[in-house]
């Protein structure tokens, strides 16, 4: 509960790909000039801030309420677009990235970043905890920095 206490939406899972500073990560947000963090410090963890998480995370039910329109929009089909929803709700708008990103092959999560821009939606903050409480069940994006075999 503590990161609710600071955050609009809290993930327990230190995502592995916010740690490819090279650029060889699968996210295409994530390189040499990747997006800046904002650390907070809570009574038993640090926290920083990001732009996209999984699936996996905690709300305020009216904070979900609020945000209904990008959940229906991103929550369709079998396969929910976790990265999309997040990048919309953090409002993630660096017009640099989209550029960037659309050179990548990843025209469509540009347009999020450019529609960020123009805007006027209110921005979420995302948070996830250094270390992380949790893991991903797939082996190649476990949280760093745990020893998730002794839990």
């Amino acid at each position: 509960m503590e990161g609710l206490e600071i955050a609009d939406y809290v993930t327990l899972y230190d995502h592995p790909d916010l740690y490819h500073p090279d650029g060889r990560g699968p996210s295409p947000f994530v390189h040499d000039g990747m997006p800046q963090s904002s650390i907070y410090l809570t009574a038993h963890s640090h926290w920083r801030s990001i732009i996209f998480a999984t699936f996996t995370f905690a709300a305020r039910v009216k904070t979900l309420l609020e945000d209904r329109d990008v959940w229906r929009r991103f929550c369709i089909g079998k396969n929910p677009y976790d990265v999309g929803a997040f990048t919309v709700l953090t409002k993630y708008d660096d017009l640099n990235e989209a550029k960037r990103v659309i050179k990548m092959g990843f025209g469509g999560l540009a347009n999020f970043v450019i529609e960020n821009f123009f805007s006027e939606r209110k921005k979420r903050l995302l948070i996830s905890p250094m270390p992380a409480f949790s893991t991903h069940t797939e082996t190649n994006y476990l949280s760093p920095l745990v020893d998730w075999s002794k839990v």
